[in-house]
C-alpha cells in the first residue's frame, strides 16, 4: 500500500466517524466501528512524514498552521454535536508528538551531554509532553502522541512495532473504560487494531500526490457536517 492509499482509507474512516454526529440516522456498524481505523493510520503517516520530509521545521509549521485553521470548525463541531470535553483538534496532538520526536532526534544526534544524561532528559521531556497532552486534552490526547512515537521508534522492526501498538491499544481502552469490557468494547478494540494490517502492507511508496487536499479536507468536513446538521437536521 502506498501513502496515498493509506490516506484515502484514513480520511474515509475519519469522515464515517464524524458523520454519525451530524446526521444521527447514519449511526450504524460502519460509522461506529470503521471510524476506529483513522487515528492509527494518520499517526503512522505523521511518523513517516517526519522521517521523509525535506524540512522537519517546515513540516511541523505546516501542521501547526492547519491545526490553527481547523480549530474553530472543530470546536463548533465538537461542542455542539459531539458534546465532549475535547478542547483541541487532532493536529495539535500530532504537533506535540512531532515536538517529542524532534527532542528525541536532537539528543540522539548531538551528544551535548553524557549519554545517560541524554536519556534522562529525553524520558523527562517525553513524560512532560504526555502529561501535558493529557491535561489539555486534545483529540485522542496522550494516546495519539504515543501512537506517533511508537510508529517512529519501531519503524524498522515491524514485530516490535506491532506488539507495542497492540499493548498501547489495550492500555488506552483500559484507562478510558476500566475493567468493565463489553461486547461492543471488544469490537472497538478489534477495529482499533485493524489498521495495523494496512500499515504492515505499506510498501514505502508515495503514490499519487494530493498533499494539501488532505490538510484542507480536515477543517472542511467539520464545516460541511455542521452545516448539514444546522440547516437540514435541526
Amino acid at each position: 500500500m502506498t501513502v496515498f492509499t493509506l490516506k484515502i482509507i484514513a480520511i474515509s474512516s475519519m469522515f464515517l466517524d464524524h458523520v454519525k454526529y451530524a446526521v444521527p440516522s447514519t449511526r450504524c456498524f460502519a460509522t461506529v466501528y470503521l471510524g476506529r481505523l483513522a487515528l492509527p493510520i494518520f499517526a503512522f503517516l505523521i511518523a513517516e512524514g517526519f522521517v521523509h520530509t525535506h524540512s522537519r521545521s517546515k513540516y511541523m509549521l505546516r501542521i501547526l498552521i492547519f491545526a490553527l485553521i481547523s480549530q474553530i470548525p472543530f470546536y463548533m463541531f465538537a461542542k455542539h454535536l459531539v458534546h465532549n470535553n475535547v478542547r483541541l483538534n487532532v493536529l495539535f496532538t500530532f504537533e506535540m508528538a512531532l515536538t517529542g520526536l524532534s527532542v528525541f532526534d536532537f539528543f540522539k544526534k548531538y551528544e551535548v551531554m553524557p549519554k545517560w544524561l541524554n536519556y534522562i532528559f529525553i524520558l523527562t521531556s517525553c513524560a512532560f509532553i504526555l502529561s501535558f497532552s493529557y491535561y489539555i486534552h486534545p483529540d485522542y490526547s496522550w494516546y495519539g502522541v504515543a501512537c506517533v512515537w511508537l510508529f517512529y521508534i519501531f519503524r524498522n522492526n515491524k514485530f516490535i512495532m506491532s506488539i507495542s501498538f497492540i499493548i498501547l491499544v489495550f492500555i488506552y481502552y483500559y484507562i478510558n473504560i476500566g475493567k468493565h469490557f463489553y461486547r461492543t468494547t471488544y469490537l472497538s478494540i478489534f477495529f482499533s487494531l485493524l489498521p495495523l494490517l494496512f500499515i504492515l502492507f505499506y510498501n514505502g511508496k508515495q503514490g499519487k500526490k494530493m498533499k494539501y487536499f488532505f490538510y484542507v479536507f480536515y477543517p472542511l468536513q467539520f464545516i460541511i457536517l455542521y452545516g448539514i446538521n444546522y440547516f437540514l437536521i435541526k
